[in-house]
């Protein structure tokens, strides 16, 4: 094999993992947009905030403020003002400190209890 022949192997390749990065990519945008859509509900059942990201220019922080403390999530701008226009911005808005695995800890417990709320009301 030439090393011309060699050559376009190669670019071929290269070509697949760059649309498949791209498909990745897409796929991994619309994941964030249906999450984007369920803060957006969190956010207007909860007092709520919305800050730039310094760190990312393509994303604005989301705070909520629940009883059982504070959630926050990272928000692509397209989505932000599609779907957050309700939450007011405010930048001296900071976050707890919280990990994810302590958001999602405090999320399972308002889970845990509205659907205890909902059960008792049956």
């Amino acid at each position: 094999m030439t090393t011309e022949e060699q050559l376009e192997i190669a670019r071929d390749a290269c070509k697949r993992v760059m649309e498949e990065r791209d498909d990745l990519k897409k796929a991994l945008g619309a994941v964030y947009r249906e999450r984007a859509h369920l803060t957006a509900f969190l956010a207007a059942c909860y007092p709520s905030s919305t800050c730039t990201d310094w760190d990312d220019d393509e994303y604005r922080l989301l705070y909520v403020a629940t009883p059982a403390g504070q959630l926050s999530w990272h928000v692509h701008v397209d989505d932000a003002d599609k779907l957050l226009g309700h939450v007011p911005e405010d930048e001296a808005a900071e976050w707890d400190g919280h990990s994810t695995e302590l958001k999602y800890e405090r999320l399972d417990e308002l889970t845990r209890q509205r659907a205890a709320a909902v059960e008792a009301a049956r």
